[in-house]
């Protein structure tokens, strides 16, 4: 036991003492989370050049037209970003409100810093008998930033009215100048549609404000009652922290398994191996380097699970996941190590070239990555036959297990 002891702390030295190691293990999570935090706040703070141009409309309905103009005025897109801000707001704060206090009023900042950015579009009514290729003619010329004219609209005779003898209404054509802003590709093509739209429900003798009133329905807050009372749910930040628990296991487990490899093919390619073997037996040798491995895939684990719950804390949401929640995953853990340093020194015992020892690790490489694709499927049923039968097969029950 001695010997294999001493060939784990040699192996653990041996990797975790390197500079590329400490980099890895301490800076990078550092960077990270500078980037997150401080990073991110600059970068959505900048904004892109407000959109100036035209909007071609040819209205072969004759009822789209004037509806369309008031939806692409700079006003009317700006409370419909408000608008949107509102209800996200109300749908962050009923899902994570309580989790995270403040959520919302965050997400109307931000989308109030948005709205003085709003595209400055005309719009331009051709014939309904124009040519749509010489239309289209100005989309070829100069670029998006230039002005001019930045998208046609070609509306069907018979999307406000049914054709005589059809039961199906017409639609419209969008065409846009090469690299558009997407958002102001997405704010063109959803002012043609709902145009269109609440043009069909006048043309039907109806209130488009009455009929809007009367389809939607405010979604309530959802509360989970349990033996602890009620709460609020927040199902959606409990399924991101199984998500980043499986990615800590999967980081960890690859460093240890990829390094335990390494090391294997290195030392029988260098024949320190046969010193080795003369002093112990190939079962103490390769005992000490699954173990001293293991140590060094365990300070990842402890690094990055520490750095993910410090982070929980300071946005107080902290009771997501507890003490035992870390107990599973140190168990699994060790069952997800020892499954896959088992399959990977195996690989490196039986080759001599880490260019044999790549191809042969394509196999359980795969075997790790196939558990987080069934990852979903076993998360919506966990108790289901699926997911039994699923447990019961090493590499999949190793990586999904923090799921459960």
């Amino acid at each position: 036991m001695r010997k294999i002891l001493v060939v784990a702390a040699r192996e653990f030295i041996a990797t975790a003492a390197t500079k590329a190691f400490i980099l890895g293990a301490f800076v990078v999570p550092v960077v990270i989370l500078a980037v997150a935090i401080v990073g991110f706040r600059f970068l959505l703070k900048e904004q892109a050049p407000a959109v100036t141009g035209s909007v071609a409309v040819i209205d072969a309905s004759g009822r789209a037209l004037e509806g369309l103009r008031k939806r692409l005025l700079p006003e009317a897109i700006a409370t419909r970003n408000r608008e949107m801000a509102g209800e996200l707001a109300e749908d962050l704060e009923d899902r994570i409100g309580a989790a995270a206090p403040g959520v919302g009023e965050s997400v109307r900042t931000a989308i109030d810093s948005e709205i003085a950015n709003v595209p400055r579009l005309t719009v331009e009514a051709l014939d309904s008998t124009a040519n749509v290729e010489n239309a289209k003619g100005p989309l070829r010329e100069g670029s998006a930033k230039d002005g001019g004219l930045q998208a046609l609209i070609v509306i069907a005779p018979d999307a406000v009215e049914r054709a005589t003898g059809s039961n199906e209404f017409g639609g419209f054509e969008l065409f846009i100048r090469h690299k558009l802003d997407d958002r102001v590709e997405s704010e063109i093509r959803n002012s043609a549609r709902d145009a269109i739209k609440e043009a069909r429900i006048r043309a039907a003798a109806l209130d488009p404000a009455e009929l809007k009133s009367l389809v939607e329905v405010k979604s309530p807050r959802t509360r989970e009652v349990g033996p602890e009372g009620e709460r609020d749910s927040v199902s959606e930040l409990r399924l991101l922290v199984s998500v980043g628990l499986m990615a800590m296991l999967m980081v960890s487990v690859m460093v240890g398994g990829q390094s335990l490899l390494t090391t294997t093919v290195e030392e029988k390619a260098s024949r320190v191996v046969e010193v080795l073997l003369a002093a112990l037996s190939p079962m103490e040798l390769m005992a000490g380097k699954i173990l001293g491995q293991l140590a060094v895939s365990l300070t990842i684990l402890i690094v990055y699970a520490s750095a993910g719950g410090g982070a929980l804390a300071i946005f107080s949401l902290g009771y997501l996941i507890g003490a035992m929640n870390f107990v599973y995953l140190l168990v699994f853990f060790l069952i997800a190590y020892f499954t896959v340093g088992a399959l990977l020194a195996a690989i490196g015992a039986a080759v001599n070239d880490l260019r044999e020892a790549q191809s042969l690790q394509t196999p359980v490489i795969m075997s790790i990555v196939l558990p987080y694709m069934l990852w979903l499927p076993i998360s919506r049923d966990p108790n289901g036959m699926f997911a039994t039968i699923c447990s019961f097969v090493p590499p999949i029950a190793a990586s999904n297990a923090p799921t459960v």
